[in-house]
């Protein structure tokens, strides 16, 4: 759409997409790859050529986001995340090129201090991620949570080990207070580990506090809705897509039968259309994991049917992010023409 409107002068606005899979090492390849312009990434060497790159929109997750961040520092590559809210990423003498269209979960733990007081929830406990992340942020919910005169009773330090989960369970399960706070990292193998605390009747009388990060596992949140009924989760920016709005026009032409070798469309329509593969195999493993049979489908089929699709939980935040990106180069491309100054190495500016 972009490249439609014309806003460049003789120029088109091109992209690659890297998938990160929220891991950090394969995070740090692709942007290594993206820098040296080769298959195998090769630090310090640039085989670009005349490919100009603009900048970086992502991560998603702070664990990814981090570690790119630190490296297109080094490159001066100016870079805009739709998801990190990891506070440290504030800092600007640190990350002086990067950018998010999110806040930082320091936000969300003054604003939960503010709801806890507002409520008179002055008894709760905290629940916090196993790492460097979870002892900033356990010390910044602390701090707000101090201001407003509220106690804790215990905090609980989420573990890999199954049966010191399930002892946690059973602390906040006779614990005296009925409100528990979540600070840290999430990410698929924290909520993995979660799951064991909430097995049971842990939460049944307790109010789960959580912070926006936890909106990208709704998946998984689905399976235990008995747990999380009554939970607060905070976040920002909900939109909800209109029919026919320019988006669900666009995502409308994506279908199977117009790409038949998009193996990950396939997925989609086989998880969430129940619909037959050309791959027997891969039909026969979707019966078993799903327990769901499958069947032809009629075609008329789209990715907006799909319940996930208009949830409702959805944020503009990474459509605001590829919007603000052109922005910036469009402006920086008219005052390069109205001074006539080239338009070349724009990746410091």
């Amino acid at each position: 759409n972009i490249n439609k409107w014309n806003a460049f002068s003789n120029k088109t606005l091109g992209y690659r997409i890297y998938d990160s899979c929220g891991d950090p090492p394969r995070a740090v390849r692709s942007v290594l790859q993206i820098l040296s312009g080769t298959r195998e990434p090769v630090p310090n060497y640039s085989c670009v050529g005349k490919r100009n790159i603009a900048g970086f929109i992502g991560d998603l997750t702070s664990e990814t986001t981090v570690p790119i961040a630190q490296i297109l520092t080094l490159y001066g590559y100016s870079q805009i995340s739709y998801g990190a809210t990891d506070p440290a990423l504030r800092d600007r003498s640190t990350f002086p090129y990067f950018f998010r269209t999110t806040g930082s979960d320091e936000r969300y733990y003054f604003l939960i201090s503010k709801i806890v007081r507002y409520f008179q929830w002055n008894w709760v406990g905290i629940i916090r991620s196993n790492d460097e992340r979870g002892e900033r942020d356990h010390q910044l919910l602390k701090y707000y949570l101090s201001r407003e005169n509220v106690c804790i009773e215990f905090t609980l330090k989420i573990a890999d080990l199954y049966h010191v989960n399930q002892k946690y369970g059973e602390i906040i399960k006779n614990s005296s207070t009925n409100v528990i706070i979540f600070c840290g990292t999430v990410n698929l193998r924290i909520v993995n580990n979660f799951w064991v605390l909430v097995k049971g009747d842990t939460f049944t009388e307790k109010t789960l506090i959580l912070t926006t990060n936890w909106i990208f596992y709704q998946n998984e949140i689905g399976f235990s809705h008995e747990a999380f009924h009554g939970s607060l989760l905070l976040t920002q920016n909900l939109f909800h897509f209109i029919s026919d709005s320019s988006y669900t026009r666009f995502t409308e032409q994506f279908h199977p039968s117009r790409y038949p070798d998009d193996k990950l469309l396939e997925n989609i329509w086989i998880t969430s259309h129940f619909c037959l593969s050309k791959n027997p195999q891969k039909n026969k493993f979707y019966l078993r994991t799903y327990v769901k049979s499958l069947h032809n489908c009629s075609g008329q089929e789209s990715l907006s049917q799909i319940p996930m699709y208009d949830h409702g939980l959805h944020t503009t935040n990474m459509m605001f992010a590829v919007d603000v990106f052109a922005s910036a180069l469009y402006i920086y491309d008219s005052l390069c023409r109205m001074m006539n100054i080239k338009m070349d190495n724009y990746r410091y500016k």
